[in-house]
């Protein structure tokens, strides 16, 4: 009796986890018409366009005075600052403010936010780190992590402190740049000629963030987007009438390589990798090829690796496009695995089924090495996938973990 209760247990479990990803996977999300601002700062975007945080918004007496503190700061930086460092002085949160909002935020959220939270914020994924928090701690982390990618926007697009990588993510003028200076000024006199009875507390501050990154032309992350509507419609309709446990893998992953100096379209890497994908690919090994990769190297290339990648996929090797999957934002190895991960679940793909990892050989052995997995601790907080086994030398089998769907807007050109 004992072990049919376990047995029991573990269904109810199973199902309920399933059931729990479908709704997620089937979260609509809401669009303030600013891509990267949607990837980034979710939070800021409910703020803004949904009804019940708008009334909060506009009828709390603190947020108010903190609307009104944000307006006087955005006057006083148009009309006073003669550099990049006196508008960041104007505008970015301190620490203090941080945990002063981020206070008011976890009494309203057993309140008036807390439809929000259950709505949106939760079923999102966007702040799967969080997510066995209590409502105030939760609300209060994501406005936190929120708050603090704003702030790095100014740090690294306005006054210059370093980005990640800052071969390929960095900004595009120095801070001491004239013209720079005064296209900050313009985008100020827009923010003031803009503010209005519907302006949030934070809208002067995060504009002015966004358009820094928007002025170093950084828009990577809003690129190819919606992929739902676009380059991944045809695979996602298919993905729907998928018979899952058909296959021994949800799909064959191959991570990108990146263009050298020299080349253009697609690498030479890059076109020997899908080799090995369409091979496992014409076995029946999965239903779906998902290629990963963006615009990275050489820095601002015009050259989409993913997109690259579909378009040989389809030309060369005949593979339908109703069966390949396209990250186009992914940057670095770490985060191939992790859009595969995010771009899988939302497609409704079993999560405790594996993926086939296929690359080339030294990219696969440094997948599968302590290295990676303690630059994914470093990078991401967590590991995007687990192995579960060696298939070959180009072949790894992957578990995606959940927590990839986590959005992480210290990167913000692929969050």
């Amino acid at each position: 009796m004992h072990r049919l209760t376990t047995l029991i247990l573990a269904c109810v479990l199973l199902l309920s986890a399933e059931a729990a990803q479908a709704q997620s996977a089937r979260y609509q999300f809401v669009s303030s018409g600013d891509v990267v601002q949607d990837k980034n700062f979710y939070l800021l975007t409910l703020l803004s366009r949904d009804p019940r945080a708008r009334v909060v918004l506009a009828t709390d007496p603190i947020f108010q005075t903190e609307r009104d503190n944000a307006l006087a700061a955005l006057s006083h930086a148009r009309s006073n600052c003669a550099s990049i460092a006196c508008v960041a002085n104007d505008l970015r949160l301190s620490e203090t403010d941080i945990d002063r909002i981020g206070d008011r935020f976890a009494v309203l959220a057993t309140g008036p936010l807390q439809p929000v939270i259950r709505d949106h914020l939760r079923p999102s994924g966007l702040y799967q780190r969080y997510a066995d928090l209590d409502d105030p701690a939760f609300l209060r982390a994501v406005w936190k992590q929120t708050a603090r990618g704003v702030n790095r926007l100014y740090g690294v697009y306005g006054l210059g402190e370093a980005p990640l990588y800052s071969d390929i993510d960095s900004a595009t003028y120095k801070s001491g740049d004239g013209a720079f200076f005064q296209t900050v000024k313009t985008a100020l006199q827009v923010s003031v000629d803009g503010a209005g009875p519907d302006t949030g507390f934070f809208d002067p501050w995060s504009r002015i963030g966004l358009d820094l990154l928007m002025i170093s032309q950084r828009d990577e992350a809003a690129r190819f987007e919606p992929l739902v509507a676009g380059e991944n419609a045809l695979a996602l309709r298919q993905a729907a009438r998928t018979k899952w446990a058909r296959f021994p893998y949800t799909a064959i992953v191959v991570p990108g390589a990146g263009l050298r100096e020299e080349e253009s379209g697609l690498s030479a890497s890059g076109a020997l990798r899908l080799r090995l994908a369409v091979r496992r690919y014409q076995k029946g090994l999965a239903p779906f090829i998902l290629v990963s990769g963006g615009n990275v190297h050489p820095n601002k290339t015009p050259f989409n690796e993913a997109i690259e990648m579909k378009r040989q996929l389809v030309s060369l090797y005949s593979v339908p496009e109703a069966a390949i999957l396209v990250d186009p934002h992914a940057r670095h190895t770490t985060t191939n695995l992790r859009n595969a991960t995010r771009i899988l679940y939302r497609a409704g793909a079993p999560m405790g089924q594996d993926v086939l990892v296929t690359t080339a050989e030294s990219q696969s052995a440094y997948i599968d090495s302590e290295i990676f997995r303690t630059r994914n601790r470093a990078e991401l907080g967590y590991q995007p996938m687990s192995v579960t086994a060696r298939i070959s030398p180009s072949d790894l089998a992957m578990r995606p973990v959940l927590t990839s769907l986590h959005s992480d807007p210290t990167d913000p050109l692929d969050p």
